[in-house]
């Protein structure tokens, strides 16, 4: 019997519109010479460049710049077993996950898989794909969206999915111990 659990997908974006003039309107909005405080003509559109950098302050350092987020990092699993003598059986197992977080932003992927036989006749069979984006309000707090797809025939049912969204808090966050409530 397959069952079927509404998905919620949840959809956050970001935009920002700047203004932008045709030539032409550019061109009638400024004159394309203007006289500076000296007398010298210039060109209109390079000098009011010219007077925005004025206040452009730039400071070079030695220091590395730490980037945060711009790779991926995970790690990943491959099992396998196979017995014989008073019995033959064999299984199999893969699975993954990945990180990136950001800023502002986390995001985390894992998939699995389980494949076990005993004398020719499959025992176990298992599929996980999970994805979580969190978005992070302050140190401690963040809101997160999960969605995850399971198919386990073995476990009662063929396939399930599950979408959920919710609010979530680090208790503990060191090195040697993690809670997430």
């Amino acid at each position: 019997m397959k069952q079927f659990f509404p998905i919620l997908i949840l959809s956050c974006a970001y935009s920002i519109t700047y203004p932008i003039m045709s030539l032409a309107e550019e061109a009638s909005a400024a004159p394309a010479v203007v006289v500076d405080d000296n007398g010298v003509e210039e060109d209109a559109k390079l000098a009011t460049e010219l007077k925005s950098l004025e206040d452009f302050d730039v400071t070079l350092s030695d220091e590395p710049v730490e980037s945060i987020g711009t790779v991926w990092t995970g790690n990943a699993e491959l099992g396998l077993v196979a017995a014989t003598g008073n019995t033959e059986n064999q299984s199999i197992n893969f699975g993954f996950n990945v990180a990136r977080e950001t800023d502002n932003w986390k995001q985390s992927i894992q998939a699995k898989a389980l494949r076990a036989e005993d004398k020719g006749a499959k025992t176990a069979e298992n599929l996980l794909l999970e994805l979580q984006v969190d978005r992070k309000l302050a140190q401690y707090d963040y809101l997160f969206g999960d969605f995850s797809y399971e198919e386990d025939e073995f476990a009662g049912f063929d396939n399930q999915m599950m979408a959920s969204v919710g609010y979530g808090r680090k208790i503990l966050d060191s090195d040697e111990w993690k809670l997430r409530a």
